[in-house]
């Protein structure tokens, strides 16, 4: 199984300076846990997640519209191609210990995104990874989350009247 089989193509992005509340509003409505962040090239510049929101929320006194995604986004990001095998997506996941990958196509473009979810929901089919595979990957994942400390990795900074 690919990665071209499983992912979402339609994908929303946001700016480097797009608000922590536009961000927000951008998941809600196409309820999703992650946005890319792109540069203004269109390249993908980093992932803003639903978990850096509430931790930039809860580490700074100021605004979420005061925020932009570039001071909270992770970017370092971990990615997978249109063909690459699922398996292999799969293990980019645990070894990152994250549950989205965003899909890189020719020429260093965005073409989609694939989730943990979308690997459990054709975990049936008779060429995805197994069980075991996505139960050892997911576990790897929680238990990374568990054992770190992640409210002080990417705090917006405070200022006054935020």
């Amino acid at each position: 199984m690919k990665i071209h089989d499983i992912m979402t193509q339609d994908v929303r992005t946001c700016g480097l300076e797009s608000s922590l509340t536009e961000v927000a509003r951008q998941m809600r409505a196409a309820c999703c846990g992650a946005i890319p962040v792109v540069d203004a090239d269109g390249s993908i510049a980093g992932v803003v997640t639903d978990r850096d929101i509430s931790m930039a929320i809860v580490n700074s006194t100021r605004k979420p519209i005061n925020i932009a995604a570039r001071e909270v986004m992770s970017p370092h990001v971990h990615f997978c191609a249109p063909d690459d095998d699922v398996r292999a997506a799969l293990h980019t996941m645990k070894m990152a210990r994250v549950r989205r990958l965003p899909v890189i196509g020719p020429g260093g473009r965005l073409a989609g995104i694939v989730s943990m979810d979308d690997v459990i929901l054709r975990a049936l089919a008779p060429d995805a990874p197994d069980s075991t595979e996505i139960v050892d990957s997911l576990r790897e994942i929680v238990l990374y989350h568990e054992k770190n400390d992640l409210l002080s990795e990417k705090p917006a900074a405070s200022s006054p009247g935020g």
